[in-house]
C-alpha cells in the first residue's frame, strides 16, 4: 500500500516537471512591454521588435515604434 502511494507520488512529480518544462519553452524570449497598446488591433501583448526603438504586437504582428 504504501509503495504504491510512493509510486503516484513520484509520477505526479514526474509528469509535474515535464509540464513545466512545457510551458517554459512556448513563453517568449522577448521582452514583454508594458502599459503598451498595439495601435492596429488595441492588444497589449507587446514586445520589444529586436532593432531600434521598434515594437511588434504578439497577437497581430504589426512592427511599430
Amino acid at each position: 500500500m504504501l509503495g504504491i502511494l510512493i509510486a503516484v507520488i513520484v509520477v505526479g512529480a514526474l509528469i509535474w516537471i515535464l509540464w513545466q518544462r512545457r510551458a517554459d519553452s512556448r513563453r517568449s524570449t522577448r521582452p514583454k512591454i508594458r502599459g503598451q497598446t498595439c495601435p492596429n488591433c488595441g492588444s497589449n501583448e507587446v514586445h520589444w521588435a529586436g532593432y531600434s526603438d521598434r515594437k511588434e504586437c504578439g497577437k497581430c504582428g504589426k512592427i511599430f515604434s
